[in-house]
């Protein structure tokens, strides 16, 4: 159960990024602005080589325009009804409702052109929302068969997450986060950039230093769109290091050291992504990418992938 909770957590999304001098690829958008995408996640776990999870959901997604000032856009994020593309797991009701818990929901941020992501503007509304996952992620426990002992575990795990404003809003971000991820820099067609960073522990602690490599591949001045590819490498000494802290810190909350607790040894995470940007609006036409974390034999891996609809 740990291990698939440090599984999950760490599938959280990363900050922003971009394009090159003759291409810069900020936005060029009015209030009143709607788009629409395609919003695919999926999720295969392999143990000893053996595929022993796999499974996809698609969702609709609205994000709108709200306002546009000078140096700041805000963005409204509305989520629609999640699928199931496996029709097994289409009928498991408590999948569905925890699945469904943000459908509706909008979450409100704000947007630097020239650089990302800058802030989440209805935080308190969404962490009012927070009591309501815990609730259902609670009864999905304990109609799959768990014990009260693991889902204590599990809510002071999940709770812990969002406790902190910092990693709540990283939480809440992450899926707008992955999909601006190339608004703002400038890129030099076919000259890579690398930058030494650090992402926010979800589960609390130190961040993860991790570097991260970022090209402008293409660019169709034709069809007016620049392809971008992103990899992020973490540093796996340092990964595991924390991960050892995040352990010890966890056994003190709980009053005793979780079930598989010796499963974040050896630790490897990596992501990579590529995205087709409109060069004429800033807005992104589709972007996939992944992240597969290993653990000995044991490996995850974590796609998503969005695709704009009819202009």
């Amino acid at each position: 159960m740990f291990t698939r909770l440090l599984l999950i957590a760490v599938t959280f999304t990363l900050p922003a990024f971009a394009a090159d001098p003759p291409v810069r690829l900020s936005p060029d958008w009015v209030k009143g602005d709607k788009v629409e995408y395609e919003f695919t996640k999926g999720r295969e776990r392999t143990k000893d080589g053996k595929v022993v999870l796999s499974g996809s959901t698609t969702t609709p997604v609205l994000v709108e325009v709200l306002k546009v000032g000078k140096d700041e856009v805000e963005l409204g994020w509305t989520f629609g009804e999640v699928k199931f593309n496996d029709p097994a797991q289409a009928k498991n009701a408590q999948l569905k409702a925890m699945a469904n818990i943000m459908k509706g929901r909008q979450i409100v941020f704000t947007l630097d052109p020239a650089g990302g992501l800058t802030g989440l503007k209805n935080f308190d509304e969404l962490q009012k929302a927070s009591k309501e996952i815990y609730d259902t992620l609670a009864n999905v426990m304990k109609d799959g068969g768990a014990t009260q002992a693991q889902v204590d575990q599990v809510m002071a795990v999940t709770k812990g997450m969002f406790a902190k404003r910092e990693q709540a809003e990283a939480m809440w971000l992450k899926d707008p986060a992955a999909l601006f991820f190339p608004v703002g820099e400038k890129l030099e067609e076919g000259k890579a950039k690398e930058t030494v960073e650090e992402l926010p522990n979800p589960l609390g602690g130190d961040p993860f230093p991790t570097k991260r490599t970022v090209e402008l591949t293409k660019v169709d001045a034709k069809a007016g769109t620049a392809v971008i590819r992103v990899s992020v490498a973490f540093d796996e000494k340092a990964a595991e290091k924390i991960l050892n802290q995040t352990i010890r810190d966890l056994t003190m909350r709980l009053g005793k050291e979780p079930p598989n607790a010796d499963a974040i040894k050896g630790f490897r995470i990596t992501d990579a992504a590529e995205y087709t940007v409109s060069t004429k609006t800033g807005w992104v036409e589709k972007a996939k990418f992944a992240r597969t974390v290993k653990q000995g034999e044991d490996k995850q891996t974590d796609t998503q992938e969005f695709v704009r609809k009819g202009k």
